[in-house]
């Protein structure tokens, strides 16, 4: 089972530990981000089957993924949000 993973962002610079990830099935695995940036961010994680649109899967550091299938197949994104954008400075 292959997994795909990637960092996106547009100013900051964000790039995953591994670009491709060989498990297998049963096992666990970590997948995880490194990101520098000026503002105070949120990493986002998101996963994209084949034919389907991105869904977001949560907002944390680090992503685990336990138990293992051939469902958990996909691409794997990681992605920062802005608090700037979102409001999360305080005045």
């Amino acid at each position: 089972m292959l997994l795909f993973f990637t960092g996106t962002s547009v100013e900051d610079i964000i790039t995953p530990d591994r670009d491709v990830v060989d498990v297998t099935e049963g096992s666990s695995n970590k997948l995880s981000c490194r990101y520098n940036s000026s503002l105070t961010n949120s990493l986002l994680w998101y996963l994209q089957h084949p034919g389907s649109s991105p869904q977001f899967l949560i907002t944390t550091t680090e992503l685990i993924i336990t138990h293992l299938t051939l469902a958990d197949t996909a691409l794997y994104y990681c992605a920062l949000r802005d608090c700037y954008y979102e409001n999360c400075y305080t005045q």
